[in-house]
């Protein structure tokens, strides 16, 4: 609540000049992140009635309590009809918040969701006016931003943003859940290495395609079993035929003149027709 406190010395030192708007932002990032800032503004009613610009109103305003020593940025500024500055302080832990900045809000994450809870301390002794302002010359806003779609919130909800114009004058409660993650950028999953497309195997090679190799495997192994198969049957019928065994068909019997296997061949001498008939050889 320092902080708070340092930038209320200066909204009182605005306010006895005319109206100003003080307003805490924090932003809310994915990795447990939060961006937290101030905003200081004086109305342009007044600028316009001083003519002197919103930096020049605000630093001559703020000297020891300059929001500035702590910020790692300051810039420009306008909304709702002030103008001024942001102070932004840079990045801290979600869970460290209130240590980090002095700031009475808590972020808590819940899977893939943030809570936001805080109390505001908005009496005048909270805000250090010491009864030297109004109330009522204060106005006082809270931003917040989620990475996704806030889905509860006391206040104003807007998308990713949830706004909250609190009343002065008492502690005010602020709680909202939202996404922790942008729906718009996918998670990383344990298994998103091997899962595979829809339509494809974790090797990326189609599935019609594995198909189509399945079955051209069955088939050249059918043909194989065949070939192998036919050269088994004609090796059987070749070692199971004895020695001399029947002729092929249409020789079923050895060519005339010609001996069987196995048996001695005799020469026949054929009888010659003109010659006179042998006289038996005398006793």
């Amino acid at each position: 609540m320092r902080r708070l406190a340092a930038a209320a010395a200066v909204v009182l030192t605005l306010a006895l000049s005319g109206c100003v708007r003080m307003g805490l932002e924090l932003e809310l990032a994915p990795d447990d992140v939060a961006r937290p800032s101030l905003v200081l503004g004086v109305e342009d009613q007044v600028l316009e009635n001083t003519g002197r610009s919103a930096e020049d109103f605000i630093d001559t305003m703020v000297r020891g309590n300059d929001p500035a020593d702590t910020a790692v940025r300051v810039e420009d500024w306008a909304a709702d009809g002030y103008t001024g500055e942001r102070y932004v302080y840079g990045e801290v832990n979600t869970q460290q918040i209130g240590e980090a900045t002095s700031l009475p809000v808590n972020v808590v994450r819940e899977g893939d969701e943030y809570v936001v809870t805080g109390t505001l301390d908005l009496t005048a002794e909270g805000l250090g006016l010491n009864g030297q302002a109004s109330l009522d010359d204060i106005d006082f806003a809270v931003d917040i931003s989620f990475p996704g779609p806030v889905t509860e919130s006391n206040g104003v909800i807007s998308g990713n943003r949830v706004h909250w114009d609190p009343p002065l004058g008492a502690p005010y409660e602020i709680h909202a859940r939202g996404a922790a993650v942008d729906p718009a950028v996918p998670s990383p999953t344990p298994d998103a290495g091997t899962t595979a497309p829809a339509g494809t195997t974790t090797s990326g090679v189609p599935d019609w395609l594995v198909a189509v190799l399945g079955v051209g495997g069955l088939v050249i192994l059918l043909l194989l079993a065949i070939v192998v198969w036919q050269a088994l049957r004609v090796r059987k019928r070749d070692d199971a035929a004895p020695p001399g065994g029947p002729a092929p068909y249409g020789q079923p019997y050895p060519p005339q003149g010609y001996a069987q296997p196995g048996h001695p061949q005799h020469h026949v001498t054929p009888t010659d027709p003109h010659r006179p008939p042998s006289i038996p050889p005398r006793g």
